[in-house]
């Protein structure tokens, strides 16, 4: 089974890795996507609160640093990616 680092971590790992701006907009994304959740998805609270602050961690990285770390990963990518 796969081990979720907590929340708290995540968000403090995700703020070292984006610019303040973007960062406080993951935050607001968080928000929304709780909200979201609490009315459509309940079993999917917890989950969409680490997608929302996760959402744009990677961001700024280029293209080749995003496919060695999918490599890394061993994920399975398809030629459009």
């Amino acid at each position: 089974m796969l081990k979720l680092i907590s929340y708290t971590k995540l968000e403090k790992e995700v703020s070292t890795m984006i610019k303040t701006s973007r960062f406080e907009h993951s935050l607001r994304v968080k928000d929304t996507a709780v909200e979201l959740a609490k009315m459509y998805s309940p079993t999917n609270i917890e989950a969409s609160a680490y997608v929302g602050i996760f959402h744009d961690a990677y961001r700024y990285l280029s293209g080749e640093e995003c496919l060695e770390i999918c490599q890394k990963a061993k994920l399975e990518i398809c030629a459009e990616e």
